[in-house]
Parts: C-alpha cells; sequence; structure tokens
C-alpha cells in the first residue's frame, strides 16, 4: 500500500512537472538582453563622461565629434535592445509560448506585450535620441555650454535617468526569478551573478550623478559675504537613494559597501579611460587643445 502511494505520488509529481511549461527560452532572452543592455549603458555613460571633457579642453566644432559616437552608440544600439524583445516577446505572446503571459508582460497601445523594464528603458533611449538633433541645434544657435541646465541637456538628462529605472526594472524582475530557483544559483561573497549587475547599475547611477554636481553653484545669501554651498543637498539625496536602494533590492548586510566599492572601481576606471582617449584622439587627428 505504501509503495503504491508511493509510485502515485512520484508519478503525479513528474507528471506536474512535464505539464508545467519551461520558459528557460524566456529567461534566456531576457537575462542576455539585460547583460547587453548593462554594458551598452555604462558605455554610453563612460562616453558621456568623455563629452564634458571633450567640450572643456577642445570644444565642439561637429556633432560628430568621437565621444559622441560613443555615448549615443550606446544608447541607440541599447533601444535596439529594447525594441527587439519588446517584438519578440509580442510575437511569443501571441504564440502563447512559455513565460510570456499577462503576468510577465505589460500591454503597450493595446498591441505590444513586454516586460515593463524592457519598455521604460526603449522610451528613455528614445527620450535621448530624440533631444540629441535639438541639442544640436541649440548649440549651432548659441554656442557651447557645458552645463545641466541648458534644455535639451536636461531632457537627456531626464532620458537618462528613464534608461537607469527601466535596467533596474530589468534586473529585479530576473534576480526575483532568481531567488525562487532551487538549488540556489552561484555566489560571489554571498550574491548572484544577477544582483552584482544590480550592483553595478546602482553604482553607475551614482556615477552619473557626480558630475552633474558642478551645475550647482555656491549661492551667498543677501549682502552676505559667505558662500553657501547647494552640492552637498543633491549629493545627500541621490547618494541616499541609490545607497538605500540597493539595499533594500539586495537585502544582505555589506550591500551599500559593496556598491561604493563598485563606484570606486567605475570612477577609477573613467578617470583612467577619459585622459587617454582625449590624449589618442588628439594626437591622431590633429586637433587643438584649448
Amino acid at each position: 500500500m505504501a509503495q503504491s502511494d508511493l509510485r502515485v505520488n512520484v508519478e503525479g509529481f513528474s507528471q506536474g512537472q512535464e505539464s508545467q511549461p519551461v520558459d528557460l527560452a524566456e529567461r534566456r532572452l531576457r537575462r542576455v538582453s539585460a547583460w547587453f543592455l548593462l554594458f551598452l549603458v555604462l558605455q554610453a555613460e563612460l562616453g558621456l563622461a568623455w563629452d564634458r571633457n571633450w567640450h572643456d579642453t577642445i570644444g565642439r566644432d561637429t556633432f560628430w565629434i568621437p565621444p559622441h559616437i560613443m555615448m549615443y552608440t550606446g544608447i541607440g544600439a541599447a533601444g535596439l535592445v529594447a525594441l527587439s524583445v519588446v517584438l519578440l516577446d509580442t510575437l511569443r505572446y501571441y504564440r502563447k509560448a512559455p513565460g510570456v503571459d499577462d503576468a510577465s508582460t505589460v500591454s503597450i497601445f493595446w498591441i505590444f506585450h513586454a516586460p515593463i523594464g524592457f519598455i521604460i528603458l526603449g522610451f528613455g533611449a528614445l527620450i535621448d535620441l530624440v533631444a540629441a538633433p535639438f541639442d544640436n541645434w541649440w548649440h549651432s544657435l548659441y554656442g557651447i555650454d557645458v552645463t545641466l541646465w541648458s534644455p535639451f541637456h536636461l531632457m537627456g538628462t531626464v532620458g537618462g535617468l528613464i534608461e537607469g529605472l527601466g535596467i533596474i526594472y530589468i534586473f529585479a524582475s530576473e534576480v526575483g526569478v532568481e531567488r525562487r530557483k532551487e538549488p540556489s544559483p552561484r555566489r560571489f561573497l554571498g550574491l548572484n551573478g544577477l544582483e552584482w549587475g544590480a550592483l553595478a547599475i546602482f553604482a553607475g547611477l551614482m556615477e552619473l550623478i557626480l558630475p552633474t554636481l558642478t551645475a550647482f553653484n555656491s549661492i551667498a545669501p543677501g549682502t552676505s559675504q559667505w558662500l553657501l554651498l547647494t552640492y552637498p543637498l543633491p549629493l545627500a539625496l541621490s547618494a541616499g537613494f541609490c545607497l538605500i536602494g540597493v539595499t533594500n533590492f539586495i537585502r544582505k548586510p555589506g550591500t551599500a559597501i559593496l556598491a561604493a566599492l563598485l563606484l570606486w572601481i567605475l570612477a577609477l576606471g573613467t578617470q583612467a579611460f577619459v585622459p587617454w582617449a582625449l590624449h589618442t584622439f588628439v594626437s591622431m587627428f590633429g586637433w587643438q587643445v584649448n
């Protein structure tokens, strides 16, 4: 009797597993796309840091300068990856592919169905790409303004922040799926690969915020000779948001320290790359330094 019950239970479990659709293809699509997007977003951020230094040192004689190519290639490619996932998942949704349903996607314009993170990132990339020609037109009218507060720099900044929000959604979704897996995936310092990717995103957001602090100038209240520093407020808010966000996201001790360490590594890499790239291209094409 016991053997019969055991056989029935095992057979029922096997049948239940077989009847449960496997969404390995969907997981692979989303995760490979997520890592590509992380690389492209960090590439665009590095191009932005190079672009600021380029304008300060050389100027801006054309839109097609190397930092712009690096930055907008990253943004454009990220937008194409997001669009590809939206189109593929829409097709898979209508074909009722495993892992693509109303619970794992949202509807766009009552036609398309895709994960919300890819949709958000795609709209952010679109905003950035729309801002680019308008920013070029603005510079042709008013010259170079290496500042955050010009209209189309603000538009590009908003687009970049939306892209950051989108990629956070993408990794958050996959981290949630990964945490339910048995057995648990490989870990390094207590974090799996997707959690390390999420840490890199938050570190990248903090690094993106640092150069914008130069846009917050000191002010002198009234006739006072004392200057009031304005940049600590956005620095505290942005750093606090990122560190609290990553701590709540990962929910493991030491996460904020690891995020700060990744920020240091990213900043060190940026500081090493930008002067080298600037010197290399100036020497290669014979541009004059201001």
